[in-house]
C-alpha cells in the first residue's frame, strides 16, 4: 500500500504544496546493481559466505550505496526532501540504520525513510520481519 502511494505521486504532491522539492531513491534494486558491476562477483557467487564482514554487512556495498546517494543528492537543495524507499531490499545484506548514519552528511535538506516493518510505540523501535530493534531516532510511523 505504501509503495503504491509513493508511486502514485501522492507524497510528492503533498510535499510540493508546502514549497519543498521531492526526490525518491529506491534501495530495493541497488544490491543487484552493485553485484552486477562488482569485479569479484564470480568469486563471491561460488563462495557467498565470503560476501559478509564480521558485522553482517556485505563487503563493499556500503561504499557503493553512499556513493549512489551522493550522486542522487548532488542536485538537491536545503529545501528538498529525499525519500528513501525499498529499505527492505537490503535486509540481510546491510543495516539500513548504519546506512542512514553514513549518508546523513550528503542530505542537504530533509530525508524521509520508508521502511517496511512494525513499530513498537512503547520502545520507539522498529523491526523488519521480527529482526533486531532498529534505529528509531526522530522516526514517525506511517500506517496504511
Amino acid at each position: 500500500k505504501l509503495r503504491h502511494l509513493i508511486q502514485s505521486g501522492e507524497f510528492a504532491s503533498e510535499i510540493k504544496t508546502t514549497g519543498h522539492g521531492w526526490k525518491e531513491f529506491d534501495l530495493a534494486t541497488e544490491f543487484s546493481r552493485w553485484l552486477a558491476t562488482y569485479e569479484y562477483r564470480d568469486r563471491y557467487l561460488t563462495r557467498p559466505e565470503r560476501l559478509w564482514d564480521d558485522k553482517g554487512n556485505v563487503r563493499g556495498l556500503e561504499e557503493y550505496l553512499v556513493g549512489r546517494v551522493a550522486e542522487v543528492t548532488s542536485t538537491l537543495t536545503g529545501n528538498d526532501v529525499l525519500a528513501l524507499v525499498g529499505g527492505g531490499g537490503l535486509f540481510g545484506l546491510h543495516s539500513v540504520s548504519t546506512l542512514i548514519e553514513h549518508i546523513e552528511s550528503h542530505i542537504p535538506g530533509r530525508m524521509v525513510v520508508f521502511f517496511p516493518g512494525e513499530h513498537d510505540a512503547k520502545n520507539n523501535a522498529y523491526r523488519l520481519l521480527g529482526a533486531k530493534d532498529g534505529w528509531g531516532y526522530l522516526a514517525v510511523p506511517i500506517t496504511c
